[in-house]
């Protein structure tokens, strides 16, 4: 999600690229999301440096987790990419552990995604990677693509209640 001031400057520093249905709105994605998009609607989700939420008891307030990860993928497109940024190491490995273990996404491998002008943008071009950047600070990332659902397989319990219903 980019802030307006962000997208200005996105809108200004992309200007051969086509930019359809843009917009820039401030809400809780953890909550609201489902009211904003639909199934495959998105083909890239930014995460711009979160909030880390140090303390164990709030570990369940990062915007990266299992649920979230599932909502995620119900929004992006198979084939479509989710973005990840931080400066918190600690934050970057909770991150990478959590989509890695996600069967809907696969790890964009890092000499790839590096010339990924979504990569570029998020790291040099946002307002907290200006910040980060000036402060000396060192910067994460990571790129994961939305990868088709595998159907899942059929137990024999579920083989079993199948020929019943057709008998």
């Amino acid at each position: 999600l980019v802030s307006g001031e962000e997208l200005g400057h996105l809108v200004l520093v992309l200007p051969m690229v086509t930019l359809v249905h843009l917009n820039s709105h401030r809400t809780n994605g953890m909550r609201y999301l489902p009211n904003y998009f639909t199934k495959g609607q998105l083909s890239k989700l930014f995460i711009c440096f979160p909030d880390p939420h140090f303390k164990a008891k709030n570990h369940r307030r990062r915007i990266v987790s299992f649920p979230l990860l599932t909502e995620y993928a119900y929004f992006i497109r198979p084939g479509g990419r989710l973005y990840l940024i931080t400066d918190v190491l600690e934050l970057h490995e909770w991150h990478v552990a959590k989509v890695d273990g996600h069967s809907l996404f696969r790890r964009v491998p890092d000499e790839e995604a590096a010339e990924d002008l979504g990569v570029q943008l998020m790291s040099e071009e946002t307002e907290e990677s200006k910040k980060v950047a000036r402060c000396g600070g060192k910067k994460y990332w990571a790129v994961y693509e939305r990868v088709e659902a595998s159907t899942p397989s059929q137990t024999p319990a579920l083989l079993k209640l199948l020929k019943a219903a057709d008998s």
